[in-house]
């Protein structure tokens, strides 16, 4: 039967950010792709049902790993010798 016993998702996020100069009509820096590492915190579905109570703890972390993705990513490409 469908939808039965019980499975854990680990959410993982990925986050695009587009960054403007106050006087630029091009982007300074944009990363549209920085993917983080899935939560370790999950999100618990039994029988159909979801746990509410850790989905906001593994969502915050699925968010949290994207972001630290995100700012690494931008010193790796700050930290770069410019291109010709």
């Amino acid at each position: 039967m469908a939808g039965m016993g019980s499975i854990t998702k680990y959410p993982q996020a990925t986050l695009a950010l587009t960054a403007y100069g106050a006087q630029d009509d091009e982007p300074m820096w944009q990363d549209k792709w920085a993917t983080g590492e899935k939560a370790k915190a999950g999100i618990t579905n039994t029988m159909g049902a979801q746990n509410d109570s850790t989905r906001d703890e593994a969502l915050a972390a699925a968010t949290a790993l994207g972001l630290d993705k995100l700012i690494a990513r931008y010193r790796e490409a700050a930290a770069a010798p410019p291109s010709k």
